[in-house]
């Protein structure tokens, strides 16, 4: 991923109500609150017209689609989740809701269960984060969804739009399409470090005959 459609967006901690995936080092946090706004735009988005053939409701895309979504989309809000985040979970329903509040404005899903990379390509490491976009320029960040009127005035003031209806969570919402579902997963990183450190001491404690000299000095000691 050395080229992209996308800019280089700068690393946030994460924050509380956020459940963290990797570990980044050697990178500057431009955030000193869970909301920032990084740009403003002034021209209209170009939202789509609402007709019959037009499904308003949240996208779940994989990494393909996500990476091309500049060329797809004007102005659109980006989700990253993960199934195995309580807070992702949570959070599902009302982010789920959404569209019906903006009609005709593009909402993007994608599960980081599939791949973490892209979370350090758009410059985060928890989950659930939500971006406000215009093509490929990041206008906005919301790192708590701890309140979901926090993400809906965000929207209004970086987007200039109207909340057209009141947030009505319905039975539809809390069947997707963003998963509602807690399926907690397994940590094979934490365990192949643990692995690594374990026979890091083992190897050291082997050379030097550490616990031979251990062994001896407890034996003098009683």
């Amino acid at each position: 991923m050395s080229s992209s459609i996308y800019d280089i967006f700068h690393y946030t901690p994460p924050i509380i109500n956020q459940c963290s995936s990797i570990s980044l080092n050697n990178n500057q946090s431009y955030l000193n609150s869970s909301l920032n706004t990084l740009q403003q735009t002034f021209l209209p988005c170009q939202l789509h017209n609402i007709t019959d053939n037009y499904t308003n409701s949240v996208q779940l895309v994989d990494s393909n689609y996500l990476m091309r979504a500049p060329t797809h989309f004007d102005c659109y809000i980006l989700l990253f989740f993960a199934r195995w985040c309580y807070f992702s979970v949570r959070f599902a329903p009302y982010f789920n809701a959404l569209p019906r509040s903006f009609p005709g404005l593009d909402f993007v899903a994608y599960d980081v269960s599939k791949s973490l990379r892209y979370m350090t390509y758009f410059g985060t490491n928890a989950v659930p984060s939500v971006f406000i976009l215009r093509k490929n320029k990041l206008l906005a960040r919301l790192n708590s969804t701890n309140d979901i009127q926090i993400l809906i005035s965000l929207i209004e003031s970086t987007l200039h739009l109207n909340q057209t209806n009141n947030l009505t969570i319905k039975d539809e919402d809390r069947l997707g399409p963003v998963t509602t579902i807690y399926e907690p997963s397994f940590d094979y990183a934490l365990l192949f470090s643990w692995l690594f450190i374990g026979l890091f001491i083992y190897y050291y404690a082997e050379k030097y005959n550490l616990l031979t000299i251990i062994r001896q000095r407890f034996s003098h000691e009683n």
